[in-house]
This record gives structure tokens, sequence and C-alpha cells, in this order.
């Protein structure tokens, strides 16, 4: 191993270096020292390839002291130019924040000016009425006319009406149901205007829907017995404009046929003829209910019954009249001519 070094300011190049050595010594390499019969031809290319790496190398020459300072000045500027920008960048966004301020300003303004304008014509249009006697006047009689119309929408007068309204028509269903055929006619009824149904309250005070209780005879019962009693309310009040007449259709079919349907063949005749009689005492308490209902309204409503049920069922009862009977010869409650 050994070390070459080549002084500075001597002016000479390696590659003459190594070719001075190598004349001065023909049998030992320079490089490593050992005696080779060739060293001198493998030096050479050595050299030659050495002496073309420092020629390329003399080519390059030092950077001037002038392009320092050039370059130098160049980074000033830029640095000079990047923050002017960034000082124009601020002014941008300041400006655009301002453009902002001024156009919401602008919109407050433009309400402003289109409030004032309107306050403008409410004081023209008050001066003017204000110097009008009639249109003074009409004022007051609006005014006079509202005070009234509130009175009559007051909802705490509205709802007292409603309650006392609902008051009477269950004091006079539970009045008519006592007469009909019903589990329960000494229990009161209170209507549910909501669900447009009923309650019935038994004497603890618990409350059975009408679906609770069941029985068709119940339901009928209590649907007679409501229908009449809105009925009434409405006559006693000549200006609710309601037709004074109801109509029923077949409130016997409740009892007969079907429940002489529903018995055992087996049952005896004595049974069939009471329940027959059963039956015919409650379909009479229907026409019944229904006379003394026109005699207590002075016959202000008129009750139209389309019935299956024969003569001998409601023929005795006062106020019961036979209009028509539609059997045999084709004869219908639709006339055939209509149909035709």
């Amino acid at each position: 191993m050994f070390l070459l070094s080549i002084k500075r300011g001597t002016g000479q190049d390696i590659s003459t270096w190594l070719r001075a050595i190598a004349t001065t010594d023909e049998s030992t390499c320079p490089i490593c020292g050992n005696v080779h019969s060739d060293s001198i031809s493998v030096l050479n290319d050595l050299c030659d390839a050495i002496a073309e790496i420092e020629k390329t190398a003399g080519d390059m020459k030092v950077v001037p002291a002038a392009f320092e300072r050039e370059l130098q000045i160049v980074d000033e500027e830029i640095q000079y130019l990047s923050e002017k920008m960034s000082a124009i960048r601020r002014r941008i966004n300041e400006e655009s924040g301002k453009y902002q301020d001024n156009a919401d300003r602008k919109y407050t303004l433009n309400n402003v000016a289109r409030f004032l304008g309107r306050m403008e014509i409410a004081i023209q249009t008050y001066d003017r009425i204000g110097s009008d006697s009639e249109l003074e006047q009409k004022i007051q009689e609006i005014d006079t006319r509202l005070s009234e119309l509130r009175k009559i929408v007051n909802e705490n007068e509205i709802q007292k009406k409603i309650k006392a309204a609902l008051r009477y028509i269950e004091s006079e269903a539970n009045k008519i149901v006592s007469g009909l055929d019903a589990e329960r006619p000494d229990d009161p009824i209170e209507f549910i205007i909501k669900d447009l149904t009923i309650c019935v309250k038994n004497a603890s005070g618990r409350s059975d829907y009408l679906w609770e209780i069941g029985s068709a005879s119940n339901w009928l019962a209590y649907h007679i017995a409501l229908s009449l009693a809105f009925q009434k309310f409405f006559q006693e009040r000549g200006e609710i404009s309601i037709p004074s007449f109801l109509v029923f259709d077949q409130p016997s079919q409740v009892y007969f046929p079907q429940k002489l349907a529903r018995r055992n063949e087996e049952d005896s005749i004595d049974d069939q003829a009471n329940l027959k009689d059963e039956d015919k005492e409650a379909v009479q308490k229907i026409f019944t209910t229904l006379s003394k209902y026109i005699m207590n309204t002075k016959a202000k409503v008129q009750i139209l019954v389309m019935e299956h049920a024969d003569e001998d069922v409601w023929g005795e009862i006062e106020n019961i009249h036979l209009v028509k009977r539609w059997r045999g010869n084709n004869e219908k409650l639709v006339p055939v001519e209509w149909v035709d």
C-alpha cells in the first residue's frame, strides 16, 4: 500500500509524474512496486487515459467572482418579488372582504329604502282615511262586527256549547234506550264525539265501549236512541238546517228470523213459540219508542220505517201508519219503470 501525493503549485500532472517515474526505473511498477516485463506498455495506456481526463478537466474554467455577485443579486430580487407578491395577495383578500361588506350594506340599504317607501304610502293612506268620516264609520262598524264574531268563535265558549249539547243528547238517549231491548238500559251513556261511538258506564264507574258490549240487540237499541236524541236536539234549534225526518231499514232483522234460525231443531214447539213472543215484544218496543218520540216532539219529526214485520207486530201501536205494501204483483220499493 502506498500514498500518492502531488504538491499544489508544482504544475505537474499525474500522467506526467507517472511517466517520469517509469523512465527512471524500467523494471519496477510505480503503482504496485512489483517487477513486470510489460509494465511500461500498460503504464503508458494508463497515463494516456489519465492525460485525457486531465485535458477535459482543464477545459473547465473557474467560475468568476462576478458571476457569484450576479447570482446573489438575482436571489435578492427573487426574495423581493416574492414578498411583493405576498403583499399583493393580502391586499386582494382585504379588498374582497370590503367588497362583500359593501354588498351586504347595499342589500340592507335597499331593504331600508323599501321599508321607508311602504311607510310613506301607509302614512299617506292613513292621512287620506283620517279625513274621510264615511271611512271612519265603516271602520268602526267593522270593529264592532269583529268583536261580535270574536265572542262567537271564542274557543272556551265553543267548548262549553259542545259539552252542553253532548250532555243534552246523552240525557235524551238515556231516556229513550230505557224503553228498548238493551241489556243495561239504566246505565248512563257517554257519547265520544272524537271516535263517534259511545261508552256505557256501570254503577262502579267502569266504562264499556259499544264494541265491547256486543249483541246486535244492544247495538240496535243504542243506535236508535242516539239517532232520535240527535234529531230532537237539531229540531229544537231552528237555526240548524237538518232534515226533519229519519229512515230506519228493517230494524226487526236483529230479532227474526235470525234467532229462530239459530235455534236447535230439537227445541220444543213451546220454546220456539216463547222465543217468537220475546222477539215480537222486542220489535214492538221499537215501534212503541218511535210512537212516543213522535208525540213528545209534537210531530216535528217524521220517521219512515221499511219493515218486513207483519201488521200483527205494530198494527195496534198509536201513530204507526201503513203507507205502502210492496208484496205481490211485482211491486217493489223501487218502481219497475224507474229501472227501465
